[in-house]
């Protein structure tokens, strides 16, 4: 973000990157290293860097790109319109564009839930699961990549992977209305643990303490899959200090 020349070098390099169109060549790094890119490129400090012309040529580059990820539904799902999405976002339209539902609390406050949809391809299924395995090696993946619940979903409202379909954006409601109560003292087995950095929040629950140290979480992680790990071993932990536990 601080190189003056980094508009125009991942610019260069955007346009290098061809859209995968073989499913069964498709590596994980053709997809996410497109959409990462256009995340960055979309975002205000990286287009401040550049003039009209090159914003018409970024536009056109972007344009283009995407109709060629929708003609492969097979391959780009989540990923098809990476710049697009973050747009969405600056006009904060993409909540309003989600039809909201609710599920309840154990002492009956309305949480705020909704479908995650379109579903992901197979092959950013693969590339997710991919992800998690090469990241993170000592990580025990239980399910697959999926957009139909998270993290916060899963922890406080249901540990079903087939029957729980919401995707929970502030679980909050959970222990201010007293349907939980916050730990004081050292976790415990089954405790709601939740990661309280900003930018950074995370649900998980904690299956197992460590034989001297720690404990174990099983938690959804974004669009990726259900996994466990060690509470430190994942992309939400930053201190012990930002842990919190609750339990009911």
């Amino acid at each position: 973000m601080q190189r003056k020349d980094a508009a125009s070098k991942l610019f260069n390099k955007y346009k290098k990157i061809d859209v995968a169109k073989d499913v069964k060549k498709v590596t994980s790094k053709q997809i996410f290293d497109l959409s990462f890119i256009e995340i960055i490129l979309s975002q205000d400090a990286i287009l401040s860097q550049l003039n009209d012309t090159e914003m018409r040529e970024l536009e056109k580059e972007i344009e283009n790109k995407y109709l060629q990820k929708k003609a492969h539904p097979d391959i780009y799902s989540l990923t098809a319109a990476s710049a697009y999405s973050v747009l969405a976002q600056k006009q904060d339209s993409s909540v309003s564009a989600q039809t909201i539902y609710y599920v309840y609390t154990p002492n009956g406050t309305a949480v705020e839930v909704f479908h995650n949809t379109p579903e992901l391809t197979a092959a950013e299924k693969a590339a997710l699961d991919d992800w998690v395995d090469t990241t993170y090696p000592t990580v025990v993946r239980i399910t697959s990549a999926t957009k139909n619940y998270n993290c916060h979903s899963y922890a406080w409202y249901s540990q079903s992977t087939t029957s729980n379909t919401w995707w929970m954006n502030y679980p909050n409601a959970y222990w201010t209305d007293g349907s939980y109560t916050r730990r004081t003292g050292d976790p415990a087995k089954n405790d709601k643990v939740y990661y309280s950095t900003s930018g950074k929040e995370h649900s998980g629950i904690i299956y197992e303490l460590g034989r001297i140290t720690g404990y174990y979480v099983r938690s959804k992680w974004g669009s990726c899959g259900l996994v466990e790990h060690y509470y430190t071993s994942c992309p939400y932990y930053v201190s012990d200090s930002a842990l919190r536990y609750y339990y009911r």
